[in-house]
C-alpha cells in the first residue's frame, strides 16, 4: 500500500474532464486536478509518477465469463486479458470446478479479482437448506488456508451470486426457484440467468422480481437477432424492473452489429448494460471490443462503450460501493495506464459533431476508436 501522485498525463475522471494530474491513498482514488494543483499538495510522503502522456483509466472488467471445459486455461486467460488492461473477471464456474478454478487464480502471473457465479448442478427440487449448503460449501474453499487471496496481494475471490442456464430456467420447480430466491436475498447475493433465451429469462426474472422486490438480478449472454428479435418494450420492462443487461460479444460480425444497436437502444431507454457476457471464456476484449461497439453501423459513443465494460459489470454484481470502475473520490484506484496516438469526445452519431474542446461539455476525453487509429496499448496497471 501506498499514496502515488500521477502527474503530466491524462485522467479519464468524472471529477475533472480536463484532469492531468491524480492523488491515489492505500489504494483508493483522493483527488483529480490539474498539474498545478498536484504540485501543492505533494509531499514527501508520496510516490511521484510521471505519466509522460499517457492515459489513466479504471481497468476493464469481463462481465461474465463461463469457466467450463477451459478451467485448466485460466493462468494463461489471466495473462492475456491484464494485457489488455483487465483486472476483475466474474467467472461462472460449477462447485465442482471450484478448487481448480481457485487453483488457476493463485497461480497466475498477475493480480486477478475474481466474483464468482456458481452454477448449481440441479436445482429442479433442491431446499433452501441445500442452497445454502452449497453456497457455504464455495465460500470455504475461496477462504481455504495457504491461499494467496487477499486484498493487500491483489488476488482476490469472491462469490457474488448464483447462474441458472437455459435448461435450468425452462425446468426449475416453482418451490425450488422460490427457495432458490429467498436465500439469494437473504445472503445479499446476485441471481443470474441465462438470456441466450431472452424470453424464458425475462419471464423467470420477473418471478422472482415479484418474490423479492430488492434482489440484483442479472440477464446475461444476450444477443438480439433478426430470429429472435428484442423488442423496445421488453427493454423498457427491463428498465422498470430494474434487470441488468450482459451483452455477448462473440460470434459473428453481423450478431456485433446486432448488439451494438441494442446497446444503442438500451442506453436510450435507461437500461444497465455490461459488455463482455459471453458464451465462451476467450472473446474479443478491451479497446478493441470497445471499437466493434463504436464503429458499428448504428453502434454506441466511446463513453458508453467504456463504461459497460468498467462500471457496468460492477453495478451487475450490486457493488458496495454504486461508483466502483471509476476514478472518483472514494472509488478504487485499480487503474491501468496506456500509450495513446489521439483523444476525443466522440459521438455514436456521424450527424453529431465528434470531438469538443468546450470545457462547458464537461466530458472527459477518451482514445479515438476509429479503424485507422492505432488502438492504445496497455503501459501497466496498479493495484493496492
Amino acid at each position: 500500500m501506498s499514496i502515488r501522485i500521477f502527474t503530466d498525463g491524462s485522467v479519464y475522471t468524472p471529477i475533472d474532464p480536463y484532469a492531468t494530474a491524480l492523488l491515489t491513498d492505500n489504494g483508493v482514488t483522493a483527488w483529480a486536478g490539474s498539474d498545478a494543483g498536484a504540485a501543492s499538495i505533494a509531499d514527501d510522503r508520496m510516490e511521484r509518477i510521471s505519466l509522460d502522456g499517457k492515459l489513466i483509466t479504471p481497468t476493464f472488467s469481463r462481465a461474465y465469463a463461463p469457466v467450463g471445459a477451459d478451467s485448466g486455461q485460466l493462468s494463461t486467460y489471466f495473462m492475456r486479458y491484464a494485457a489488455n488492461g483487465y483486472y476483475t473477471h466474474v467467472l461462472g464456474t460449477s462447485a465442482q470446478q471450484l478448487p481448480e478454478v481457485i487453483t488457476g487464480i493463485n497461480e497466475s502471473e498477475t493480480a486477478v479479482d475474481a466474483r464468482i457465479l456458481l452454477h448449481l448442478d440441479s436445482v429442479e427440487s433442491v431446499s433452501a437448506e441445500s442452497i445454502t449448503e452449497a453456497l457455504d460449501a464455495a465460500h470455504a474453499i475461496i477462504s481455504a488456508p495457504g491461499s494467496r487471496l487477499h486484498t493487500e496481494t491483489g488476488y482476490t475471490a469472491r462469490l457474488v451470486g448464483v447462474h441458472l442456464h437455459s435448461a435450468q430456467i425452462a425446468s426449475i420447480a416453482p418451490e425450488s426457484f422460490t427457495a432458490l430466491v429467498t436465500v439469494l436475498a437473504e445472503a445479499y447475493l446476485v441471481l443470474s440467468l441465462d438470456a441466450t433465451s431472452f424470453n424464458p429469462a425475462l419471464a423467470l426474472a420477473d418471478t422472482a422480481r415479484e418474490a423479492e422486490r430488492f434482489l440484483t438480478i442479472r440477464l446475461d449472454m444476450v444477443q438480439d437477432s433478426h430470429e429472435h428479435p428484442i423488442t423496445d418494450e421488453q427493454l423498457q420492462h427491463a428498465a422498470d424492473r430494474r434487470y441488468h443487461l450482459g451483452l455477448n460479444t462473440t460470434g459473428t460480425q453481423e450478431m456485433v452489429k446486432a448488439n451494438a444497436k441494442l446497446m444503442r437502444r438500451a442506453n436510450s431507454i435507461g437500461v444497465s448494460v455490461a459488455l463482455g457476457s459471453d458464451t465462451t471464456l476467450n472473446t474479443p476484449n478491451g479497446w478493441e471490443l470497445a471499437r466493434y461497439f463504436v464503429t458499428a453501423p448504428e453502434g454506441v459513443s466511446a463513453r458508453s462503450a467504456f463504461a459497460a465494460l468498467t462500471r457496468g459489470t460492477y453495478r451487475s454484481i450490486a457493488e458496495d460501493n454504486p461508483f466502483t470502475g471509476t476514478l472518483t473520490v472514494d472509488t478504487p484506484a485499480t487503474i491501468a495506464l496506456w500509450n495513446i496516438t489521439e483523444l476525443m469526445v466522440q459521438a455514436p452519431d456521424s450527424r453529431v459533431a465528434s470531438w469538443s474542446t468546450d470545457p462547458r461539455a464537461r466530458i472527459p476525453l477518451l482514445p479515438v476508436l476509429e479503424e485507422d487509429v492505432p488502438l492504445p496499448v496497455l503501459d501497466r496497471i496498479y493495484v493496492d
